[in-house]
């Protein structure tokens, strides 16, 4: 079930986040130029309200499209989605995300039919035709019967969430989302549930507290600033930590310390909860979706009018964060330190005396393994003929020189941004100052790692996704992708490499 939601989720957050800087755009121009901007104009106001209600819905239709359907996917779906804007009515971007893909992926089969079954010469002729009366027949299909559906659907939305800001339930969803963010669905969470949410009331009251439910930088904010004032000997590396994370909207920075202590869960989510009760309690809102979930993007986007509540509601939920952190660490260095102060019971000689033979019997085992495989590689090659070992030793002699050529170094996260473009920054910076050359520095997402990948950084959570897709490569799971000393190591091995070849 878990694998589901995550497949679903990643795949409309892709979307999503590959559309964001369309959003921002709209934000910029809205604060700037619509009906009480800094510099209202009527004119642009129009051209504004119709870049949001067409150009963006129609891109990420072309976008969703594309993504199950290659470019003929993304051109039915395009038009499959006209279907959507009517005069009554704003369900369509909620349609768009619902109907697009699926648009996509049923273009890409009748195309395969159409290779299949027409006479050579006519591919071209009959695609295009079906492109443009199969788009023809599903815009009929959307704008008399699908819209109406969406419509009722868009009605329950809004009912529900009617209700949830009515009895102050908005706020104890920082249960699901700060736990869900730790786990790493934060892309998923938001770009997938939040957003299109957020997008349909923003076009209902002209801003949105959803946009903020999961990008409050505030809880981890304040879990790193507990640690930043009680662990002395990290404290330069968390001050980089987080500014990183204010500034430059990488929450996943903070993930690792809830992770090694599940306790401070708690902290996260109660910093969530009261970020969420002052975003209720007073005015706030953000008018498009920020992304990353930076303080700069967040009040860039955020109406005049909001800009104090928004500001309330981040520093009241790092705060509150950070005290429940340093409760949580005073007490485990409290007990801790009690149990250090009882006496200690050695252990009996017997059981030194058994945990040293079993010590030894392992080393021991592993060097018979290791003797074994060399006698039979050695077996092996003595066997072979003469043509075959000097093929072997012609592989080994590619493979060798295989190292010398450029190696493609990819950073993986689940969206493609956020801390994956982070870590790739600071690697690149690194072989800059080392003088390395002929290595590229790139990010994307779990689901995008190319076939010509020599080498993989990626964060420890999401190894069992990069085992199960059977990648053959150099993998290097980190704690964090801001381990510079990680990528110092990687460097230093690699230097030795190329100076042992030369």
């Amino acid at each position: 079930m878990k694998q589901c939601i995550e497949r679903v989720g990643k795949f409309y957050s892709s979307i999503i986040l590959k559309s964001i800087g369309l959003f921002i755009t709209y934000g910029i121009l809205s604060i700037f130029f619509s009906t009480g901007g800094w510099f209202a104009f009527l004119g642009l106001e129009t051209v504004v309200e119709q870049f949001y209600s067409m150009v963006i819905p129609l891109l990420i239709a072309y976008m969703a499209g594309e993504r199950g359907g290659g470019v003929a996917g993304g051109l039915t779906a395009a038009i499959t989605c006209v279907g959507f804007f009517r005069a009554e009515g704003n369900s369509h971007m909620l349609g768009v995300l619902f109907v697009a893909p699926v648009v996509g992926i049923v273009t890409k089969k009748g195309l395969e039919k159409i290779k299949t079954y027409t006479a050579a010469g006519f591919e071209m002729l009959f695609s295009n035709l079906f492109i443009a009366i199969g788009g023809g027949l599903l815009f009929l299909i959307t704008y008399y019967w699908v819209n109406p559906i969406l419509e009722q659907i868009q009605t329950i939305l809004t009912w529900i969430l009617d209700q949830l800001f009515r009895y102050n339930f908005i706020p104890f969803m920082g249960i699901f989302i700060e736990s869900g963010k730790v786990m790493f669905l934060n892309n998923t969470i938001n770009h997938g549930l939040l957003v299109p949410l957020g997008i349909e009331q923003v076009q209902q009251i002209g801003s949105s507290i959803l946009f903020l439910l999961e990008t409050n930088p505030g809880p981890g904010f304040g879990i790193l600033l507990a640690y930043f004032l009680l662990k002395r000997e990290e404290k330069s590396n968390l001050l980089i930590n987080m500014g990183i994370q204010l500034f430059g909207g990488i929450h996943e920075l903070y993930f690792p310390y809830i992770l090694s202590n599940s306790k401070l869960f708690l902290a996260a989510i109660a910093g969530g909860i009261a970020g969420n009760f002052c975003f209720l309690l007073f005015p706030s809102g953000l008018i498009a979706p920020p992304s990353p979930g930076s303080i700069l993007t967040i009040l860039l986007l955020c109406p005049s009018q909001n800009i104090l509540g928004t500001l309330i509601g981040m520093i009241v939920s790092a705060m509150i964060s950070c005290l429940t952190a340093i409760i949580i660490l005073k007490k485990e260095d409290y007990t801790r330190k009690a149990l250090e102060n009882l006496p200690v019971q050695n252990k009996s000689a017997e059981q030194k005396e058994s945990v040293s033979i079993q010590q030894k019997k392992d080393i021991k085992s592993k060097l018979v393994l290791d003797q074994k495989k060399e006698m039979m590689n050695k077996d092996n090659w003595y066997n072979l003929t003469r043509e075959e070992q000097e093929k072997g030793a012609i592989k080994s002699m590619v493979k060798e020189k295989s190292v010398r050529k450029e190696k493609k170094v990819y950073f993986v996260c689940q969206g493609g941004f956020g801390s994956s473009a982070m870590g790739a920054a600071i690697l690149r910076k690194k072989l800059k100052n080392s003088g390395l050359t002929g290595i590229q520095v790139s990010n994307v997402a779990i689901d995008e790692i190319p076939e010509d990948a020599n080498v993989i950084f990626c964060q420890k959570e999401i190894e069992p996704v990069i085992k199960k897709k059977n990648i053959n490569i150099e993998v290097h799971y980190l704690e964090n992708l801001s381990q510079s000393s990680e990528y110092e190591s990687w460097i230093s091995e690699l230097m030795k490499e190329r100076n042992g070849e030369s």
